[in-house]
């Protein structure tokens, strides 16, 4: 085998040893991006579920609100 030849396959095992690492690294890619998209998902049903809370106590901060301004009315219609 001549040195030229040689020299081909030694590129050729390097360029094959490149590539095995490429696919390594984007399995591992695509790991960590469906890990991170599922964390992602998780912490959005969490926003929701507190943007949802938040608008029920809004409610009832209201509704308590309502009741004090009618019961501070009656007080000062006794006085």
């Amino acid at each position: 085998m001549s040195t030229n030849e040689t020299d081909a396959l030694d590129r050729f095992d390097s360029l094959e040893e490149r590539i095995i690492k490429l696919l390594d690294v984007n399995v591992n890619i695509s790991s960590d991006n469906k890990a991170m998209r599922d964390a992602l998902a998780a912490r959005e049903r969490e926003v929701a579920g507190l943007i949802e809370k938040i608008k029920k106590l809004e409610i009832e901060r209201e509704a308590v609100r309502v009741k004090v301004d009618t019961l501070l009315k009656k007080l000062d219609s006794l006085v």
